[in-house]
């Protein structure tokens, strides 16, 4: 155990480490209280801590009645991509994370994506891309107040069919569209948003895999400036 680190931290890292070499298996059956107690040498209260900070890390989870216990957790897409964006999130708070290298991990992830999604996308998925997209450019043009842009992202990625790239992209764009979403561009930037977006939806629908990518990657570069433009705005608003 290290030193000054608490007894609880030190019986954590060794659970957290079985969990992660696969001694212990998504769905094992943790021993009760008083098993660990007595295998480390601590009290109860101590095991409470241990179970408290799992739980917290998604690790594990606990459940009542005569089934019950506490289990490692199966892990879920969706549970997993949400602890990442905390962990983005308290970065770019923190200024540790600048602007300019999420979009340059955005634009890593998301040009790949769009060409994946261009080549293995069923149909079915490239319709729905594509119906996003012309409802919120009418929706636009009506002089409505969209919600943020993250659904079309988020579709894009998802009909990529990598789960893991999906997991890593998605913490990405929730940290941005949280980050600017009180500050909004002209009605222009907005459209031409819409627009680009139809015309990366355009691509995908006609199979063109270097025009899906390269589409992709102008929006991207499109958006750069303004992003940093609406950072030293927040930066000077603090």
């Amino acid at each position: 155990m290290a030193e000054n680190q608490p007894a609880y931290r030190a019986i954590s890292d060794s659970v957290r480490r079985d969990i992660i070499e696969r001694r212990l298996l998504p769905g094992d059956r943790l021993p009760v209280e008083t098993e660990l107690a007595e295998h480390f040498g601590v009290s109860r209260s101590t095991i409470r801590e241990v179970l408290r900070d799992l739980t917290s890390q998604n690790l594990v989870e606990t459940t009542r009645g005569a089934t019950g216990g506490t289990f490692v957790v199966v892990p879920q897409p969706d549970a997993m991509a949400r602890s990442l964006g905390v962990g983005i999130t308290m970065l770019a708070n923190s200024d540790t994370l600048s602007v300019a290298q999420m979009l340059e991990a955005r634009e890593i992830l998301e040009v790949p994506l769009a060409r994946l999604a261009t080549e293995r996308a069923s149909e079915a998925a490239v319709d729905e891309i594509c119906a996003h997209c012309d409802v919120r450019l009418e929706r636009r043009a009506e002089g409505r107040d969209l919600e943020s842009n993250w659904g079309f992202h988020s579709l894009v990625a998802k009909a990529a069919g990598n789960p893991l790239l999906e997991l890593m992209a998605e913490p990405v764009f929730h940290v941005l569209e949280t980050r600017f979403s009180t500050i909004r561009g002209s009605n222009n930037f907005a459209q031409n948003i819409e627009l680009q977006h139809q015309e990366i939806a355009r691509r995908m629908k006609e199979r063109d895999v270097d025009g899906c990518a390269d589409a992709m990657r102008e929006h991207l570069d499109f958006l750069r400036p303004y992003y940093r433009k609406f950072d030293a705005r927040l930066s000077a608003e603090r």
